[in-house]
C-alpha cells in the first residue's frame, strides 16, 4: 500500500479525498482494522480484501469526504458534506486497485465453493454409526434399544414334514393348521437366532412363499401340492416344511381359540426374522405373485444373508431362495427366477419398506404390512448390533463351501447333527 509523505493539517471539506489519500500513516492503518468503515476487523490482508468485497457487494452508500477525521484505537470516523460511492472510498482507504477487485471476488468465490465441496464429500463418506440409535427408512423409526428386545432369542414353530407331504394324495387338498396339529402330522420344532442368521436351519427346513387364490384356503385345486411333491423328490435334503396354511393356526374353516389366536400373532410378527431369514425359500411364482405384500416381502428377504454388516445381497453360493412358475408361468422357472432377483437382490432394507409401503402392492390385514414393515426396519440393526458387540456371534458363519444352496444339493454329512436342533 503506497501512502503520501505524512501531513500534520487536515484539508478543507472540498479536497477531503485528496485528504484521505495524503494522511498520516496512522490514518490509513486505522482505516485498514476498522470494523465501523469496513464490517469486520482486518487481521490480515485477505481478509481485508474479503471485507471490501462484502462492502462493495452492498451497493453504493451514502458516504462522505472527510470534513473532521478523528482517529482513535481502532475507529475512524468522518463527517459528510458531499456524497460519493462507499466502493470509491474503501478503494481509496485501502489503497486497492479497481483491476484486483474481480480477483478477490473470484478467489471468496473458488474458497467457499472447495470448502463446501471439502464439507460435503467428509459428511458423505463418513460411516452411519448404529449406535446413533435409529434406523431411519422414510416410514418407521426404530430405536436399537425396541430392536434388541422385540426379536426373541428363541422361538417355537410348526413343521410339515417332508415326508408327510409326498404320501398325501395330490388330489386331496391339504388341511388346516388346527386339524394337521390333532391328527399328528405336525412337529415343533425350536429355533434360535444366532442359528438363524448362522444359516444353520436351511440345511434341512424350506418355506413356501406363494399367493392365496381365494381367502379360505391356499390351494383349493392341489396344484401348489402337486408342484412341491415334484420339488421336494429332487430336494432329499429338505426334511421339513414351512407353509403358513398347515402351521400357523387358521381362521377359516373353524376359528381360533384365544390361544390360538396369541399363537398366531406371535407367529405373524417373527416368521420374517425366522422362517424367511434362515430357512431356503421355495417361491411358487405367478404373474400376479409380486401384487401381493406378503409374497413380496418374504421374497425380498430371502435374497438376503445375514453378515457382520447386517442383511446384504446374498453372494450366489448363501443365495437361500428357488423360484418356480406355475399356473401361467408353468415351465418358466429360470425366467421366474430372473424375474425375482432382478426385483429385490440389490434392493436394500430403506429402499425395500419404501417401495413395499406403497398401496399398489396389496394387502387383506393393514396392520400386517406396518408390523412387517416396523421389523424390516429394526432387523439390519439388531444383526449388526449382536454380531458386532457380542462375541458369541461373530464366530458362527460357515464358510460358503459349506452352504446347501446354489445350482445343487448336499447331504447332512456336511454340517455337524449337534448344530441342528
Amino acid at each position: 500500500m503506497c501512502v503520501a509523505p505524512p501531513t500534520t493539517t487536515t484539508e478543507s471539506a472540498t479536497s477531503s479525498a485528496t485528504s484521505v489519500s495524503s494522511a498520516a500513516p496512522e490514518i490509513a492503518a486505522a482505516a485498514s482494522t476498522s470494523s465501523s468503515t469496513i464490517g469486520e476487523t482486518a487481521t490480515t490482508s485477505t481478509a481485508s480484501r474479503t471485507a471490501v468485497n462484502t462492502e462493495m457487494t452492498a451497493g453504493p452508500t451514502t458516504s462522505a469526504s472527510v470534513d473532521d477525521t478523528e482517529v482513535s484505537r481502532g475507529s475512524f470516523t468522518s463527517r459528510s458534506s458531499t456524497t460519493t460511492s462507499k466502493p470509491q472510498v474503501l478503494e481509496q482507504e485501502q489503497g486497492l486497485d479497481a483491476s484486483t477487485i474481480p480477483v478477490v471476488i473470484i478467489m471468496s468465490v473458488c474458497f467457499a465453493c472447495g470448502t463446501t465441496c471439502a464439507l460435503v464429500c467428509w459428511f458423505r463418506r463418513r460411516p452411519v454409526s448404529r449406535d446413533q440409535g435409529h434406523v431411519n427408512d422414510g416410514l418407521l423409526a426404530v430405536s436399537v434399544e425396541e430392536t434388541i428386545s422385540s426379536i426373541p432369542e428363541s422361538m417355537e414353530f410348526w413343521l410339515l414334514p417332508v415326508q408327510k407331504i409326498m404320501e398325501m394324495s395330490p388330489d386331496t387338498p391339504l388341511p388346516r393348521h388346527q386339524v394337521c396339529r390333532d391328527m399328528g402330522m405336525l412337529v415343533k420344532r425350536r429355533m434360535h437366532i444366532d442359528d438363524v442368521w448362522s444359516g444353520q436351519y436351511s440345511v434341512d427346513m424350506a418355506a413356501v412363499s406363494h399367493r392365496w387364490p381365494v381367502p379360505e384356503h391356499f390351494d383349493p385345486e392341489c396344484m401348489k401340492l402337486r408342484k412341491l411333491q415334484d420339488i421336494l423328490k429332487d430336494k432329499p435334503s429338505i426334511q421339513f416344511l414351512w407353509i403358513d396354511w398347515v402351521c400357523a393356526p387358521q381362521w377359516h374353516g373353524g376359528g381360533r381359540s384365544d390361544e390360538e389366536e396369541a399363537e398366531f400373532r406371535m407367529i405373524l410378527e417373527n416368521i420374517l426374522p425366522y422362517i424367511f431369514l434362515g430357512c431356503r425359500v421355495i417361491v411358487l411364482y405367478e404373474r400376479i405373485y409380486n401384487q401381493r405384500f406378503w409374497p413380496n416381502v418374504e421374497c425380498w428377504i430371502s435374497t438376503k444373508m445375514a453378515t457382520e454388516h447386517g442383511l446384504v445381497p446374498a453372494s450366489e453360493d448363501r443365495l437361500r431362495v428357488l423360484v418356480y412358475g406355475i399356473y401361467s408361468a408353468s415351465g418358466k422357472d429360470a425366467e421366474s427366477m430372473a424375474q425375482v432377483l432382478e426385483f429385490w437382490h440389490e434392493t436394500d432394507t430403506p429402499e425395500a419398506i419404501a417401495t413395499l409401503s406403497h398401496d399398489d402392492i396389496l394387502v387383506t390385514n393393514a396392520k400386517d404390512k406396518e408390523i412387517n414393515l416396523k421389523r424390516n426396519a429394526s432387523m439390519d440393526n439388531q444383526i449388526w448390533h449382536r454380531c458386532t458387540l457380542e462375541v458369541k456371534s461373530c464366530d458362527i458363519w460357515f464358510p460358503p463351501q459349506q452352504w446347501p444352496l446354489g445350482c445343487g444339493d448336499v447331504s447332512h454329512d456336511l454340517f455337524p447333527r449337534q448344530h441342528l436342533r
